[in-house]
């Protein structure tokens, strides 16, 4: 037999990404077990709880508040993407790292054996 969910939540599709709501789902996951499927432009949720005693109103509250939170992230994510990038390869340009990486041929320089710089008596 099939459990019951909890809840259903309905999420636009075109304002929460599926990817937003799984993160969030996750975060939810020690309360409920979820589970989605697309219904037209829509995405819903079901929530399955974890025990007997779960306020299912506010399993749906949380799991909103949550989805919400993660959106956002996902927006400051994208917003703030060049800049990060751009902080990386600063960070990096500094290690020596990206300096003659690969030989003209397109491989990896030979790493030296610590083995063969040892001099036995």
């Amino acid at each position: 037999m099939e459990p019951t969910p909890a809840a259903e939540l309905r999420f636009d599709g075109a304002a929460y990404s599926l990817d937003a709501l799984q993160r969030a789902a996750y975060r939810l996951a020690a309360s409920a077990a979820s589970e989605f499927r697309v219904e037209g432009s829509d995405l819903v949720c079901s929530l399955y709880p974890a025990g007997d005693e779960v306020d299912a109103a506010a399993l749906a509250y949380e799991m909103r508040t949550l989805a919400l939170d993660e959106v956002l992230r996902e927006r400051i994510r994208t917003e703030t993407a060049a800049v990060r990038n751009t902080i990386l390869a600063l960070a990096f340009s500094r290690t020596g790292l990206t300096d003659n990486e690969t030989s003209p041929g397109g491989t990896l320089p030979a790493v030296p054996d610590p083995a063969d710089e040892r001099s036995d008596p």
